[in-house]
């Protein structure tokens, strides 16, 4: 076995290296494979134009030295730092350790028993072992943003020295140095999540960019990417179709919290298929994929029986019909308001009524959440807390602006007329804020949620907020607050792994203590004039009965399993 493959030190003497002529092994000197630096087609290509890589025929001595050295074994990191072709001949450069004596550490367990469960398109374990044993340059950048992930869910690693190591390596691949691959639009878009909610938004939205434009060079959204670069394994086909779609849903998800509608990604045309079920794709049973265009055409094949498909291409079908109705939005006008409410309120029952009979829980038969469904549910229900409630009764406290993660008031409270259509839109968003609870609730661990999750609490929690200071009272507001609790033990839950989530947590802990500590705790205009008692909203469930026709969101009955029954 080479030294290359036992990922050891090797001077490549010819014709025995000095560490085998020491261990007394057979000598078999391979010359890297890795690529070399890119071409392009201009000496500086302008960010935001297309650049063309191929394929360097010959590699550059100190870029040869670099990559055929291989550091000493260490226990505690896989990797050094990494290398670059000016850096000091004395270094080492970054490597993995042994993947058969030690192929994967706790931290890259912890990546994957935590952030891969509701954000799989990395390569599954088993799969990213074999493909390290035979490639490890390819995976270096990768397997070291995923060690750093991993290393914010240990307490006891640090995670700061680990980002360092990461910064160093992204550093060639975002100044693209060397011919690029669809890993390193992996290893980009991890790392900025993690830049995003370890509270380095700037960074996060900067890194995403980045890997946006280099997925759309490289043509990751296109059918064809996956064929042509999947090397004839479903696996890897199945990987390169989720990274596009983990890309597209991240932005959208950005987006709707920053509210920069529309995205990058929604305006192009995006033919690469849809993912498989979470599960197939972890035991590498992939079906053949299915395609948007089946999607979009799904009510029409409900009577052929073949309209299934994955919870992932479910989350993805909503946010893509979300982000085409989100892009017209402007907040402070009355019109575009209520026609985006009423074109999402659409848009919302269609996708529930099409959903078949399996996906109608979030909860699997075996007692697991399905992390796609899951995300699914609760943007549904934060998309209506945040649109409706601009034409409700609830109103906007200038003190919510302390949060980054809430969104922004309106510049002017929107005065809607007549007074049952505020009394609507209010009894929808308190119906939405109570569904949030419920999917809270059935919740074990939080640390394999998404991130993102944080938002999303953060939205519906303030609204919450302004539900008990102008609506609840006496044990009715007792009980909101009991759910309160529920959903700032969740933000807490979130905030061991995420520094934006303590942030978060914080400012929604201000918020809170703000609002709810006022003692002018004036009646609703709205309850005074419909003669109805402050504590209206007791029995929500019967109260609501017609007030949303959307997938029958404010009823208890079982066409709105897939809310309730968790």
């Amino acid at each position: 076995m080479q030294c290359r493959s036992r990922h050891m030190r090797c001077d490549a003497k010819q014709p025995e290296c000095s560490r085998c002529q020491l261990d007394k092994r057979r000598c078999t000197y391979v010359k890297s494979k890795r690529g070399g630096r890119r071409r392009a087609t201009s000496a500086d290509s302008p960010q935001g134009e297309s650049t063309v890589f191929s394929e360097p025929t010959s590699v550059s001595p100190e870029w040869k030295k670099c990559i055929d050295t291989i550091r000493e074994p260490s226990q505690e990191i896989l990797f050094s730092e990494p290398c670059s072709v000016t850096s000091d001949p004395q270094a080492t450069p970054s490597m993995i350790d042994d993947p058969v004596a030690s192929p994967f550490d706790n931290l890259l367990d912890l990546y994957y028993s935590t952030f891969h469960a509701a954000h799989a398109f990395v390569l599954p374990k088993r799969n990213l072992l074999d493909r390290l044993e035979k490639d490890p340059l390819s995976f270096e950048a990768l397997v070291l943003v995923m060690r750093y992930v991993g290393s914010l869910f240990n307490p006891s690693t640090s995670s700061a020295s680990l980002e360092r190591k990461v910064q160093r390596a992204l550093a060639p691949i975002r100044s693209r140095e060397y011919f690029l691959t669809g890993y390193h639009v992996q290893s980009l878009l991890l790392y900025s999540s993690a830049a995003y909610w370890c509270n380095k938004t700037e960074t996060g939205l900067r890194l995403l960019d980045e890997t946006i434009q280099l997925a759309i060079e490289l043509g990751m959204e296109l059918e064809s990417y996956a064929i042509q670069h999947g090397e004839g394994d479903p696996v890897l086909e199945e990987s390169w179709r989720r990274t596009w779609w983990q890309i597209y849903v991240t932005e959208a998800h950005n987006t709707g919290t920053t509210r920069s509608f529309p995205t990058k990604t929604g305006g192009l045309h995006i033919t690469t298929a849809l993912p498989c079920e979470d599960h197939n794709y972890q035991s590498g049973t992939i079906p053949p994929p299915r395609t948007l265009y089946e999607y979009d055409m799904r009510e029409f094949l409900m009577a052929e029986g073949d309209a299934e498909f994955s919870s992932i291409a479910e989350l993805i079908g909503l946010t893509r019909t979300l982000n085409m109705v989100l892009s017209g939005r402007k907040t402070g006008n009355l019109s575009v308001t209520r026609t985006i409410c009423a074109e999402v309120d659409i848009a919302i029952s269609a996708w529930c009524a099409l959903l078949p009979a399996s996906k109608k829980n979030v909860k699997r038969s075996d007692g697991t959440v399905d992390e796609q469904l899951f995300n699914a549910n609760i943007l549904i229900h934060t998309c209506i807390v945040d649109l409706h409630r601009e034409l409700s009764d609830l109103a906007y406290s200038p003190i919510e602006s302390v949060s980054r993660c809430a969104p922004p008031s309106p510049a002017k409270r929107l005065h809607v007329f007549p007074s049952n259509e505020t009394h609507r839109h209010t009894l929808t968003v308190l119906s939405s804020i109570e569904k949030v609870g419920r999917l809270l609730n059935v919740v074990t661990a939080f640390d394999t949620c998404t991130p993102f999750l944080i938002s999303m609490i953060a939205n519906t929690t303030v609204a919450h907020l302004s539900a008990c200071k102008h609506l609840f009272r006496d044990r009715r507001l007792q009980m909101e607050r009991e759910k309160i609790r529920l959903s700032m033990a969740a933000l807490k839950s979130l905030s061991e792994f995420w520094p934006l989530g303590r942030r978060t947590y914080t400012e929604v802990g201000i918020i809170a203590r703000e609002i709810l500590s006022l003692a002018d705790r004036e009646i609703s205009p709205w309850v005074a004039s419909m003669g109805l008692p402050p504590v209206m909203c007791r029995n929500i469930g019967a109260d609501l009965g017609g007030a949303l026709d959307t997938c029958n969101l404010c009823d208890d009955s079982a066409s709105c399993e897939f809310l309730m029954n968790v």
